[in-house]
């Protein structure tokens, strides 16, 4: 399911600008109030200090803080489980792209880090979470994925998303008003017709799901709104003129809500006229108001002063599981695929002279084809694969039979292969310069690019398949169109490319450099670089994000996961290394004895495979391991450490 509104860049700028100002109320700091107002652009989420998150009972009592994550500034939008016994929040270090999502007990022990992103509200059954992603990495806009990180989902444009207390539907705001987004159907419904000039986040169900309360401004007044959610015939009416905080909460009763005014937690009813009455015994600033399940306890961020030593959430939250390994037949795979439903694994080998094998997980047992192949790729609907030796030709071969279907010759020594997603096209970079982009049901050209000065190590498509990515010894990465090989992009590295691969949403580019292969490529040896660093590069305009250190020899091979929050990358060092791409942080890794020559992410993206079997460094005697030859990884996450003192 996958719906999208229009709004884009400025509208999510609106939303970060909304969330910000929400912040800086909290703290009163009038003269950055001041500075946004008249630069107009300006994204501060995170800088406010609001120091922590904590939690206290309706009448004032008990107030204790929950969390303080060491190393972030700005907390807020607090949200408990649906069993009272955790709480979701948001933090930053300052600016909308470094916010991160968390998860607490109540109690104050267990904070772990669950995502790089903000606005967190958990699904009824309290296994997923939906969130807002500012795009820093990523299409912006609200996504949903599993508490332990996995299985993410895009939604649509838009954010501050709320799930209906039956799990049916999400409200998500799109920055003039709220909608409703049915997770059956996927068509979302505007919930009022009414412009607002501004659209606060943080609004919320009522507990029997049939109206929404929300905060928006008309006519340069704040208003606080009671909407019907029916749809059958939409009541709207204001209940408060004021200028409320960012979050408005509902009490599990139906009758009260909770809300922040004059920085204070103030109760107010839904139905009579009378004042929001303020929670005695309040200090500070507060705001990002929560109400527990159980109608006993108020979460919110505060300013006030918050006694006692910051916790810590684990940096390295994964691990790598070994699972089995497979020898078979060959002593080395240079090129490895899953198959879609991620039980099983094409192997390829270290000569063209030997077959590829498919490894059943299941049985960890293998079946032998007759074609020979050192690089693979396997179509999207893996009744195709696409093999090559070192002999001038790409075999098209029919999966299930082992029967080649054609064989496509061509000019050069092929490095890498590649599909596009629609299975028609396929990428070959050759040591001869060319980058030939083939029709796969004809066996001709479409176009062949030409522009690299050395040896092309490898190329892919982008998601869409309108544009390909290049690289190799001339120590460039070239964007080009792949049906015409017009060059769009050309971006320095100090060292020879040797892997490339591109994000799932199109944005970014990763590659891996390191030592280059010496005149006779065909001995596959790599000489020792000083430069092994995976980069990552914004596509729009070729500048770099970030890079990556951790690997001593050339990085080899490179994959994104399906959701496009990790990346492992393999090097000749023999470490598989995984990164999460928000922060640039390693997260998990693994070393073997051989050299890694590729690695692939299951599509659930909870495994890892990997190809390897041999070192083969330049002016050192060849050395196999085919116990090594495919590894397979499951990425697990483990306890957060954590320092709740």
């Amino acid at each position: 399911m996958r719906t999208t509104f229009a709004g884009g860049a400025g509208a999510n700028f609106r939303l970060s600008l909304a969330h910000t100002c929400a912040r800086l109320r909290r703290a009163r700091r009038a003269w950055i109030v001041g500075l946004c107002a008249a630069l107009g652009v300006v994204s501060l989420v995170g800088q406010t200090q609001a120091a922590a998150i904590f939690v206290m009972k309706v009448d004032g009592s008990d107030v204790r803080k929950v969390a303080q994550v060491e190393g972030y500034g700005g907390h807020g939008s607090p949200r408990f489980s649906h069993d009272d016994q955790r709480i979701v929040f948001d933090a930053s270090t300052g600016g909308t792209n470094n916010s991160r999502v968390f998860v607490v007990n109540f109690d104050g022990s267990g904070l772990r880090q669950i995502g790089a992103h903000a606005m967190p509200d958990l699904s009824p059954d309290d296994k997923q979470v939906a969130y807002h992603n500012y795009g820093g990495q990523g299409q912006a806009g609200v996504y949903v994925q599993n508490l332990d990180g996995q299985g993410r989902v895009f939604l649509t444009e838009g954010g501050s998303p709320r799930w209906s207390p039956d799990g049916s539907q999400i409200a998500f705001t799109d920055w003039r008003t709220v909608k409703l987004l049915d997770l059956v159907q996927g068509e979302p419904r505007v919930l009022v017709d009414e412009p607002f000039e501004e659209y606060q986040i943080g609004f919320d169900w009522s507990p029997d799901g049939k109206r929404i309360a929300f905060r928006g401004k008309r006519n340069n007044q704040h208003e606080l709104w009671i909407a019907d959610t029916d749809g059958v015939s939409p009541k709207a009416r204001v209940r408060l003129t004021a200028d409320i905080g960012s979050h408005v909460a509902w009490a599990p009763d139906n009758k009260r809500l909770a809300i922040s005014l004059d920085d204070k937690i103030q109760i107010l009813d839904v139905v009579d006229a009378n004042p929001p009455q303020p929670i005695p015994g309040q200090e500070g600033g507060s705001d990002d108001v929560a109400w527990s399940h159980d109608g006993k306890w108020i979460a919110f961020a505060s300013s006030r002063a918050a006694p006692g030593r910051k916790q810590v959430a684990g940096k390295s939250q994964w691990k790598l599981q070994g699972m089995p390994r497979f020898g078979g037949g060959g002593a080395a795979a240079y090129s490895v695929a899953f198959t879609s439903d991620g039980q099983r694994a094409v192997l390829g080998n270290h000569t063209g002279k030997t077959p590829f094998e498919v490894w059943d997980f299941q049985t960890n047992s293998s079946r032998h084809y007759t074609s020979g192949a050192v690089f693979l790729a396997l179509s999207p609907n893996d009744r195709t694969l696409a093999t090559t030796g070192l002999d001038l030709k790409i075999d098209i071969v029919d999966l299930d039979s082992g029967d080649k279907q054609r064989t496509i010759t061509i000019a050069g020594i092929v490095t890498a292969l590649c599909f596009s997603r629609d299975g028609k096209r396929l990428l070959s970079p050759t040591l001869n310069r060319r980058v030939p982009v083939w029709n796969v049901e004809t066996g001709k050209t479409v176009c062949a690019f030409n522009k690299h000065e050395g040896y092309v190590m490898r190329a892919v498509f982008s998601p869409d398949g309108k544009e390909a990515m290049s690289g190799g010894h001339d120590k460039k990465l070239r964007v080009w169109d792949s049906t015409t090989a017009v060059q769009r992009l050309e971006i320095d590295h100090p060292e020879v490319i040797c892997a490339v691969a591109v994000t799932p949403d199109g944005r970014f580019a990763l590659t891996g450099t390191g030592g280059e292969l010496p005149k006779n490529a065909l001995a596959m040896t790599m000489t020792r670089g000083t430069d092994n660093v995976l980069r990552m590069w914004d596509l729009s305009n070729g500048k770099l994000v970030r890079d990556m250190k951790g690997h001593s020899h050339a990085i080899f091979a490179i994959d994104v996961s399906p959701d496009g929050r990790f990346a492992v990358s393999g090097g000749w060092d023999g470490w598989i290394r995984v990164w999460d791409l928000q922060s640039g942080d390693e997260v998990a890794q693994s070393q073997g004895e051989s050299s890694v020559m590729d690695v692939k992410f299951s599509p659930d993206g909870r495994r890892i495979l990997v190809g390897g079997g041999n070192n083969r460094f330049a002016g050192e005697e060849v050395r196999w391991f085919p116990n090594e030859r495919a590894r397979l990884y499951q990425l697990v996450e483990e306890e957060a450490d954590e320092d709740n003192k």
